[in-house]
């Protein structure tokens, strides 16, 4: 598997996950920002993008979403044949869709993280960020005191609950790596964007 350099390349000396190889198959904001915070500790992120289609964050504008979103991670092409050979040499993936990957790698930190939870029902899996922002809560302080009568604000800037599940997320993952490095073995993090973490 050769990976390609991708986003934006730092020279960062943080080193407190070097040595740790974690594959990204996540799409979205979140997913991604979490692997961009595991990639400035030092981890050896690889993000697998699919064949001829790419990263859905590649078409966001400005296109330094992306470049941000991937700083410090390599990235590939793969074909889903090989995919659980890849995931065999990870200490950890990180996914936001609902699979059932990890139970074909006990060893492996696994983290998910979707709009509402792995156990919501179909269909809130598709939510967008819109949705999760005023389901987690973050509508009714940001900005204060909105207009009930008025249409649902979309809040400052862009991402926020996808940015604040990233960290969430990205702190699950490395504690989760830390307690590998003591009995070896994997474990499943369910990180809901509207704002709960279950291990």
């Amino acid at each position: 598997m050769a990976a390609e350099p991708v986003g934006a390349q730092q020279a960062l000396n943080v080193s407190a996950l070097s040595g740790i190889r974690v594959v990204e198959l996540a799409e979205s904001v979140a997913g991604e920002y979490c692997g961009k915070l595991l990639a400035d500790l030092g981890a050896d992120v690889v993000k697998i993008e699919r064949p001829g289609r790419g990263s859905p964050t590649r078409a966001v504008t400005p296109g330094s979403v992306f470049a941000y979103l991937n700083t410090n991670k390599r990235s590939v092409e793969l074909d889903e044949r090989i995919l659980h050979d890849v995931l065999a040499s990870a200490h950890a993936v990180i996914d936001d869709g609902v699979t059932d990957l990890a139970s074909r790698h006990p060893d492996v930190v696994f983290c998910s993280i979707t709009p509402f939870g792995r156990s919501a029902p179909a269909e809130l899996q598709n939510a967008k960020s819109i949705n999760v922002f005023h389901a987690s809560g973050w509508g009714y302080h940001t900005p204060s005191h909105p207009d009930p009568a008025l249409a649902p604000l979309k809040g400052p800037g862009r991402f926020l609950a996808d940015y604040e599940a990233g960290l969430d997320a990205a702190l699950c993952v490395a504690s989760a790596l830390f307690a590998q490095l003591h009995h070896g073995h994997g474990e499943c993090i369910d990180i809901s964007e509207i704002g709960r973490a279950h291990v």
